[in-house]
């Protein structure tokens, strides 16, 4: 049921003998107006989201609506036009799949910071299908309930809006994402990114959480920025080498888990603090120029850790568990470099400028 400040109205006698103060409180209770709760019933059991017989009350959604599925009626909800919603709630373990016969977009979002996103409560499997391209109209949370998944596999714009994905399911863009908004995987949330996604431009942040990149342009052009505590994989099964070369920013330890081998591409890397970069499996592979500062780097994990572009560091270079390669010809660090463990392997190129004079530690 919508209200009227959902159809953009105001009453007169809110407004009748108030002045402009009841005028300026009217426009803010207009902008926060609580998202309308349309509830999938399935009534007319043709799985038809377009059918006002199929939702409670008897409305086809619309952008101020937050729209909620729970085990009644589980199953394939078609679009049979284009289609609007504030949010998506998913409350059963019942699985959804969002589909449509021909190409339609669905456009979420309407600026809710509580529900303009998709939700799920339980452990349920929610799809949408390569022919439903999804429209960020403001920005989104994905927020997912343990052993919940979402699959995205049609194109998602975001139109310069900001996604976030947190929570302990996990979540997919196998389609196309793109525009200029930013993603932000945060309080411990899952995302994998596996499309062409040459036409995202925004930043990539992986503040808390596990980030999957599984495609060459999965991180689009944008500033990639890796926060302390935090996790990113290759699922894809084959190695992936990032053609768009991104920037990155690297603010504490972080780990690679290594299901497949990884290449970040050449784009500069900036330190910001002491790293610890942990490589539990396969190659990390830093192609670009890494700017350190005074920060330390330490290679742990049994895996192997490749950095091949130049490193300017006045700190200290750590080997404590498995390989680091260090394939840059002219770096220019002149800290302490050591090496400690039975299995820690440190391999450097002929050539490595002054890294050549720089004081060396402990070789097993």
């Amino acid at each position: 049921m919508k209200t009227p400040f959902s159809q953009g109205f105001v009453s007169q006698a809110v407004l009748r003998g108030t002045g402009r103060l009841a005028i300026v409180v009217a426009a803010l209770a207009f902008a926060t107006a609580p998202a309308q709760a349309q509830v999938w019933t399935n009534g007319s059991t043709d799985f038809n989201w377009n059918n006002g017989a199929n939702w409670s009350p008897a409305l086809v959604p619309g952008i101020a609506d937050l729209v909620q599925f729970n085990a009644t009626g589980a199953g394939t909800v078609t679009l049979g036009a284009d289609s609007l919603a504030d949010g998506l709630s998913f409350t059963s373990a019942s699985g959804y799949t969002i589909d449509a016969a021909v190409a339609r977009n669905l456009t979420l979002g309407n600026g809710n910071p509580t529900t303009s996103g998709i939700y799920t409560t339980a452990a349920s499997a929610i799809a949408l299908t390569a022919n439903i391209s999804l429209i960020m109209n403001s920005f989104l949370t994905w927020d997912l309930a343990t052993g919940s998944t979402l699959a995205v596999n049609g194109t998602v714009t975001n139109n310069g809006n900001l996604l976030t994905v947190q929570g302990s399911g996990a979540a997919t863009i196998n389609g196309v994402f793109a525009g200029a908004g930013g993603v932000t995987i945060t309080n411990g949330g899952n995302l994998t990114l596996a499309g062409a996604n040459a036409a995202y431009t925004g930043q990539t942040t992986l503040n808390n959480g596990t980030l999957n990149i599984n495609g060459a342009q999965a991180l689009g052009t944008g500033l990639f920025q890796i926060d302390a505590g935090t996790t990113f994989n290759n699922t894809f099964g084959n190695a992936v080498v990032l053609s768009t070369n991104n920037a990155q920013t690297w603010n504490g330890n972080f780990t690679f888990t290594g299901g497949s081998a990884l290449d970040l591409g050449t784009g500069t890397v900036t330190v910001n603090a002491t790293t610890q970069i942990t490589v539990i499996a396969s190659t990390l592979t830093v192609g670009g120029a890494i700017n350190a500062g005074f920060s330390n780097l330490t290679k742990t994990g049994p895996g192997t850790l490749a950095l091949n572009g130049i490193i300017d560091t006045t700190g200290q270079l750590n080997v404590s568990g498995g390989t680091l390669i260090v394939g840059g010809v002219a770096n220019t660090f002149t800290g302490n470099i050591t090496v400690d463990g039975a299995t820690s392997v440190l391999q450097m190129a002929t050539s490595n400028g002054n890294a050549t004079s720089a004081p060396l530690g402990i070789f097993p």
